[in-house]
């Protein structure tokens, strides 16, 4: 992406790249893109919850479930997060 090589430091533009990559089903090139953002900003939660997202779509669930756990502990009532946890714990079957 030509953002990345111009601000190799842009978090969002990380967030997006792993995003296309997950829908694409590339869970696992999506998960190491997220955590590059998280590498640059440990605490984003965007970057968190997407990440939670990768990992629950390539049924990494114990994972999953620390990285949404992780984002929760941040900010409590962070919807996204909340989402993510619930998603997992039905398509887990718990």
């Amino acid at each position: 992406m030509s953002i990345l090589r111009e601000e190799p430091r842009n978090v969002r533009a990380f967030n997006g790249k792993a995003a296309a990559q997950a829908w694409r089903g590339n869970y696992y090139a999506a998960q190491e893109t997220y955590q590059e953002a998280l590498a640059l900003e440990p605490d984003n939660l965007d970057s968190l919850v997407g990440l939670g997202y990768a990992f629950t779509w390539a049924g990494d669930n114990a994972i999953a479930e620390a990285t949404f756990q992780r984002a929760l502990q941040i900010s409590p009532q962070h919807r996204d997060a909340l989402k993510g946890d619930a998603y997992l714990q039905l398509w887990s079957g718990n």
